[in-house]
């Protein structure tokens, strides 16, 4: 099998959102979105976070039909002055074990000795982290859910939620 590491192309944004959200979907991370009402709701959120974000794709070289040459992405960010932060990192079920994943990573800069948050927690990331094979990735979704604005340069954010749901208990 023949791979290529390069940017996303405009045409391949579609293959990208669907599926990101389709994987996702079922995590329990993912929250407390309708499945009736997901790809409403999240279809526009993913596409705010793509607009910012980088997205490399892993491709092969022979193949010229825009969803048969794709074996999966990793879409990230390299804020100035944070840790790297990894939206989504997903590769086709039947290219999976085969380092994908760790191709898209290391050709977006990471490897895993670089420390790094990340956004989504699925299953299969879970059992990556529990076997130590990501030994410097923290799951942080509040980092990449604020941008550095909203912060007013108090920190990263991921503290902040604690406070918010203090002021929000009744009573406080």
């Amino acid at each position: 099998m023949r791979v290529v590491y390069r940017p996303m192309r405009p045409d391949e944004r579609g293959f990208v959102i669907s599926s990101w959200l389709l994987s996702y979907r079922k995590s329990m991370s993912a929250g407390i979105v309708p499945m009736d009402r997901w790809w409403e709701i999240m279809e526009p959120v993913v596409a705010r976070y793509l607009a910012r974000s980088r997205v490399i794709v892993a491709a092969d070289p022979t193949e010229t039909t825009r969803t048969a040459d794709l074996f999966g992405h990793v879409v990230y960010e390299t804020p100035p002055g944070r840790l790297p932060f990894v939206w989504y990192v997903y590769v086709k079920h039947d290219y999976r074990r085969n380092g994908l994943a760790r191709g898209l990573l290391r050709t977006a800069g990471i490897t895993v000795d670089t420390p790094i948050h990340y956004g989504c927690r699925t299953p299969v990331l879970t059992r990556l982290h529990e076997a130590g094979k990501l030994p410097r990735a923290e799951w942080r979704p509040l980092l990449g859910r604020v941008t550095q604005e909203e912060t007013h340069g108090q920190g990263q954010g991921q503290d902040d939620d604690d406070r918010d749901e203090e002021r929000a208990r009744p009573g406080s």
